[in-house]
């Protein structure tokens, strides 16, 4: 993208990050971001991924470390289309992980985690396994499928340009 897609304004929002933050808040009892460092425009609850690597399997770690309960909803910033039915079906699911899949492929950055899988990714870590998708090697997983455009990432300037339009 060239710069800091949580950054870039959408929705009607100064950032993507907020578009995100305000669009869960009426639908979950805790919202949080996850960072490694405070790059908030506005005031939200932070996770701080405080770990010298950079990779989803840590940022897990410590949003359940901190979580207040014990299934944590996860979306990537980059994924403003995820609907709140969407999300009802996930929530609809009782499993240690709960993830959303499409035919291009499995999202672990839109499902649902227990707090049980806790042990098995600081074990993955502590191993020196990064890779989310090998983490979960032996953990009960329930897809949910979706369509692929509730899915989109907005990796490239073409495709955020191309979101700006539906989001208007």
């Amino acid at each position: 993208m060239g710069r800091d897609k949580a950054l870039l304004p959408f929705g009607g929002y100064q950032t993507l990050m907020e578009y995100q933050f305000r669009r869960l808040e009426p639908l979950f009892s805790q919202v949080a971001i996850s960072l490694k460092e405070d790059k908030l425009p506005f005031q939200a609850p932070i996770v701080y991924d405080r770990a010298a690597i950079s990779a989803p399997l840590v940022a897990l770690v410590a949003i359940l470390e901190a979580a207040g309960c014990d299934r944590v909803f996860v979306i990537a910033v980059d994924t403003p289309f995820f609907s709140a039915d969407a999300i009802a079906q996930l929530l609809s699911v009782e499993a240690p992980v709960v993830m959303a899949r499409t035919p291009s492929g499995t999202h672990p950055l839109a499902a649902i985690y227990h707090r049980s899988v806790l042990p098995v990714f600081k074990e993955a870590l502590t191993s020196g396994e990064l890779a989310l998708h090998r983490a979960l090697k032996g953990t009960s997983v329930v897809y949910v499928d979706f369509e692929e455009r509730l899915l989109m990432n907005l990796n490239h300037p073409h495709e955020y340009e191309a979101a700006q339009c539906v989001s208007a």
